[in-house]
């Protein structure tokens, strides 16, 4: 597993483990440089993790984003994820086959839905590159054919009404219709075994993404909600974890709705040849971070690839000077919290590279009024060149719903 922004695992002990590992039969690798058996047997020396490119999440867990919903106060939406997108990677050993074709079964848990118009790919695992860091890079890589002819896709309508069994990948979903659902769905991807590298080894990967986040997902519940609520709106469970998660519950006016989506819970994912089932399996965790509200608040980030930025930022009086200032959180968040009194006045929220607030970024002016509040986001396109800023300024009372 591997988050989208680099090429390392998201198992907590291996950096995607080095094809010499991966040869030797192993699915894992230590910190300490040995290639380790299913049965966590030393069964040779690989690249450790702590060689690991350090843009790469070492761990099984992710963070769900909630943010506050200024339309809909005091709900939260769900807008974003971190680490964004996710890898699964398959390295199957097929030298053994003989005449045999290779089929693999793909296992995929409810909400994951696939990324871009070809999110499924199938490579000569020997000729997959590194990055000089020990992790995958099958960029210049030899593409194995595969019998799909279609491209391959997993929607959010394959888990509202799937089909069974259905296309060149013979995609078969679980149906799941409300919120904190449970459900796979499993697709198979064959190689004829003319096509079969003459190594032996193929690397398969597909890219994915969390599904229920996002301005207009419909999924939670399916369908307009009987109590008039938005969709995909949340509530935070008043139980806060040791790492100040918590569960987020449907959205009602009183707060007290059904589980929505659990937090810390476990998304299973798994394939199979047809022989060993599962041949391999890993989890994923979400951790649901809930953002709150101040005087104004927002996000900074890179529209390129959704990751946030980790600047500094100034709440600006017209007369006062400056009145707050704080540094974004590492998604990208920021609160400036501050209570303004008396007739509505222009602000300036301004943003900085640095700590000593020295070089401007961007800025944009809000109104705020007694007892309001501002949702101000800041994001850049062309980040890794000159970086063209936008923003965006919605307006809230902070009152509770209507």
């Amino acid at each position: 597993m591997e988050p989208a922004k680099g090429d390392c695992a998201l198992d907590g002990s291996a950096c995607m483990f080095d094809l010499a590992c991966a040869e030797l039969g192993g699915v894992a690798c230590t910190s300490a440089g040995t290639c380790l058996d299913t049965d966590g047997a030393d069964i040779g020396s690989c690249l450790p993790d702590s060689l690991c490119d350090e843009a790469c999440e070492q761990s099984d867990q992710f963070r769900l984003l909630f943010s506050p919903d200024v339309q809909n106060w005091t709900a939260f939406r769900l807008n974003a994820s971190n680490p964004g997108q996710t890898f699964y990677n398959v390295i199957y050993d097929a030298s053994g086959v003989g005449v045999d074709d290779v089929t693999l079964s793909v296992t995929i848990p409810y909400p994951y839905i696939t990324v871009g118009g070809n999110p499924l790919h199938v490579y000569d695992a020997d000729t997959v590159g590194s990055n000089g860091m020990g992790c995958l890079d099958p960029e210049n890589a030899d593409s194995v054919p595969i019998t799909a002819g279609a491209p391959f896709s997993i929607t959010l309508d394959d888990w509202i009404d799937p089909a069974v069994d259905a296309g060149d990948y013979h995609l078969s979903c679980t149906q799941v219709l409300g919120p904190n659902g449970d459900g796979s769905c499993t697709f198979d991807v064959t190689v004829l075994n003319g096509d079969i590298p003459l190594g032996g080894l193929i690397y398969l990967n597909v890219h994915l993404d969390f599904g229920l986040k996002g301005q207009f997902v419909d999924a939670n519940p399916v369908g307009a909600d009987p109590t008039g609520m938005l969709e995909d709106r949340y509530d935070r469970h008043p139980y806060v974890s040791p790492w100040s998660s918590s569960d987020a519950l449907v959205n009602t006016e009183t707060d007290d709705g059904s589980l929505g989506l659990a937090d810390c819970r476990a998304f299973w994912f798994e394939h199979t040849d047809g022989f060993t089932d599962p041949l391999f399996e890993d989890q994923l965790q979400n951790l649901n971070m809930f953002k709150q509200v101040a005087g104004a608040f927002g996000r900074i980030w890179c529209a390129d690839d959704g990751d946030g930025y980790e600047y500094y930022l100034q709440l600006v009086h017209p007369t006062k000077g400056v009145v707050q200032s704080a540094q974004a959180d590492e998604d990208g968040y920021y609160a400036l919290t501050y209570k303004h009194k008396g007739k509505p006045t222009d602000y300036l929220v301004e943003v900085y590279s640095d700590a000593t607030f020295d070089t401007l970024v961007t800025s944009t002016t809000v109104e705020l009024q007694g007892n309001g509040w501002a949702n101000v986001g800041f994001w850049a396109t062309d980040c890794d060149t000159d970086s063209v800023w936008n923003s965006s300024v919605v307006y809230g009372k902070g009152r509770k719903k209507n």
